[in-house]
C-alpha cells in the first residue's frame, strides 16, 4: 500500500524528492542493473582479447592398462604381457605472426567495451528521465486534488448559503440542487485525482524497484509559479551542435561504426599466413620396465659358429645380471624426461569461400553500422526541433494560462458580489466558478507541461537530472 503526504503531514517518516528518486534508481533499477551486467560482459570481451596474445601452458596427464602383447620399454620388444602405462606433458604455444588479427581483435573489443558504456550511460538516463516524468505527473496529479479540494469547498459554501436563504424563504428550494451537485461533482473529480496519483506512484514505485508494501512517502509541496523559468533563448544550431557533444547514443553509434571497421580489418587478416611456435616436456612410465642389478661373469653357450663346415657350439664370457626388481615410478618418470620443439607455419590457400563470405560479412556490418549512425543522428536533429517547438509553445500557454485565470478569478469575484447584491442568479454565478476551476486546471496542465519540457531540455542537453525547477 503506497501513501503519498505532503512535508508538514510526517516529519518522522523519509519523504522522498525527486533527486533522491533518481540517486536510488541509479542503484537499485533493474534495467540499470542489466546494462551493467552487459557492461561487466564487455570488459570480460575486452579482457579476452587482450589475453589471447600471450602464450598458453598446460599439462597433462594420464593412466591405461594393455592386456596381451605390449613393447617392453626397456628392450623395445614386444612381449606378451599385461602392462599399464602413465604419461605426463607440459606444453605451451606462442604465436608469433598472424597477420595482426588478435591486435584487430582487441582494438575491436576496446570499442565495443566503450560503446557499451556510452549505452549503459544512455540506459541511466533514459530511466532517470521516466522517473522525472512520473515525479511531475504525481505533483501534477496532487495540485489538481487541491483545486478540486478547492472549488469543492467553494460549492459547499454556497449550497450553505442557499440553504440558509431557502430556511428564511428568501430562496427558492429549487436553487440548492445545482449547488448539490456541484458538490457531488467534485467529490468524483477528487476521487478521480486520488486514483491518478495512485497509478502514478505505482509507475514510479516500479522504476525504483521498491517492494509494495515498504512505507513510500513522497515531498508533493506545489511548486510555485515563478520558480517555471522561461527557456526560449536555445537556438536550434546551438542546442544540436551541443546536444551531439553530450548525447551518449551519439558515442555509442560511432564507437560502434569503429568497431566495424576493425572487423573488415579482421576478416583481411584471415587471409594472411600464421606462424607459431609450441615447447613441450613430457615423461612416462610403465609397469614392464625393470632395473637389472649384481651382474657376474658367466659363460654362456652360444651356437651359430661353424668349423669345417660343421656347427659347433662353444662358450663367451658376458656379465648376467643376478637380480631384477621393476624400476621405480620416480625413477622412471626422470630417465624418461624428454623436450620437444616446434614451429608451425599455416598458409591459407583454399577455405570453400568462407573467407570471402566472411569479408562481405564484415562490410554489411559496416555499411548497417553507418546507417545507424545517420539514423540516429537525424532522428536527434528531429528530437530538438521537437524538443525546442515543444518548449516554446508550452511557455506561451504557461503564460496565456497565467492571464487567463487572472480574469477568470476577477470575473467569479464580480459575479459572487453581483450574486450577494441579488443583481445575479446561482446559475450565473456556477457557471463563473466552473470556468475559473477549469481555467485553474488548465493552468495547472500548462504549469507541468513547462516543468517537464524544461526537464527534457536539459536531459538532451546532458543536464543532470534533479529536484531543481
Amino acid at each position: 500500500m503506497f501513501v503519498v503526504l505532503v512535508t508538514t503531514q510526517n516529519h518522522a517518516q523519509k519523504m522522498w524528492t525527486l533527486t533522491d528518486c533518481l540517486d536510488y534508481a541509479t542503484e537499485h533499477n533493474l534495467r540499470i542493473e542489466a546494462a551493467q551486467v552487459t557492461k561487466s560482459n564487455g570488459k570480460l570481451q575486452r579482457q579476452e582479447a587482450h589475453q589471447a596474445r600471450y602464450p598458453d601452458l598446460s599439462a597433462g596427464t594420464g593412466f591405461s592398462y594393455n592386456f596381451g602383447r605390449n613393447i617392453d620399454p626397456t628392450t623395445n620388444d614386444f612381449v606378451p604381457q599385461n602392462a599399464g602405462f602413465n604419461w605426463r606433458n607440459l606444453s605451451t604455444n606462442i604465436l608469433v605472426y598472424n597477420g595482426g588479427l588478435l591486435r584487430q581483435q582487441y582494438q575491436q573489443a576496446l570499442l565495443t567495451e566503450k560503446a557499451n558504456d556510452a549505452s549503459i550511460e544512455q540506459e541511466i538516463q533514459d530511466v532517470h528521465l521516466e522517473i522525472t516524468l512520473a515525479y511531475l505527473t504525481i505533483l501534477f496529479e496532487t495540485e489538481r486534488r487541491r483545486n478540486s479540494v478547492e472549488q469543492r469547498s467553494l460549492a459547499q459554501n454556497q449550497l450553505d448559503r442557499v440553504q440558509q436563504l431557502i430556511q428564511v424563504e428568501q430562496s427558492p428550494e429549487a436553487d440548492q440542487y445545482e449547488w448539490i451537485a456541484q458538490v457531488a461533482q467534485g467529490e468524483q473529480q477528487i476521487l478521480a485525482n486520488e486514483n491518478a496519483i495512485e497509478v502514478a506512484t505505482y509507475q514510479l514505485r516500479n522504476l525504483l524497484n521498491i517492494d509494495p508494501e515498504d512505507d513510500f512517502q513522497m515531498d508533493v509541496s506545489a511548486i510555485d509559479a515563478e520558480d517555471v523559468q522561461e527557456q526560449e533563448d536555445y537556438s536550434f544550431a546551438e542546442t544540436y551542435a551541443s546536444i551531439l557533444r553530450v548525447r551518449p547514443e551519439v558515442a555509442s553509434f560511432e564507437l560502434t561504426e569503429q568497431a566495424a571497421e576493425k572487423g573488415i580489418a579482421i576478416a583481411r587478416a584471415s587471409y594472411l599466413p600464421s606462424l607459431s611456435f609450441g615447447a613441450e616436456l613430457s615423461t612416462s612410465y610403465s609397469t614392464l620396465a625393470n632395473t637389472f642389478d649384481d651382474f657376474g661373469v658367466r659363460r654362456v653357450p652360444t651356437e651359430g659358429v661353424f668349423i669345417n663346415n660343421e656347427a659347433v657350439i662353444y662358450e663367451r664370457e658376458q656379465l648376467v645380471p643376478d637380480k631384477s626388481f621393476r624400476t621405480p615410478y620416480g625413477t622412471q618418470l626422470e630417465q624418461n624426461l624428454g623436450v620437444g620443439l616446434g614451429v608451425r607455419l599455416n598458409i591459407p590457400i583454399y577455405s570453400r569461400g568462407l573467407k570471402k563470405i566472411n569479408m562481405q560479412r564484415a562490410e554489411n556490418n559496416l555499411l548497417l553500422a553507418r546507417n545507424a549512425n545517420q539514423q540516429s543522428l537525424k532522428g536527434l536533429e528531429l528530437q530538438t526541433q521537437q524538443v525546442l517547438a515543444d518548449l516554446r509553445t508550452a511557455h506561451r500557454q504557461y503564460t496565456a494560462g497565467l492571464r487567463q485565470v487572472e480574469f477568470l478569478q476577477n470575473a467569479y469575484d464580480n459575479m459572487e458580489k453581483r450574486y450577494e447584491l441579488g443583481m445575479s442568479n446561482s446559475y450565473d454565478l456556477l457557471d463563473a466558478q466552473n470556468r475559473l476551476s477549469q481555467g485553474n486546471n488548465q493552468l495547472t496542465i500548462a504549469k507541468y507541461d513547462l516543468l517537464f519540457r524544461n526537464k527534457i531540455l536539459d536531459f538532451y542537453l546532458g543536464e543532470e537530472l534533479s529536484g531543481d525547477f
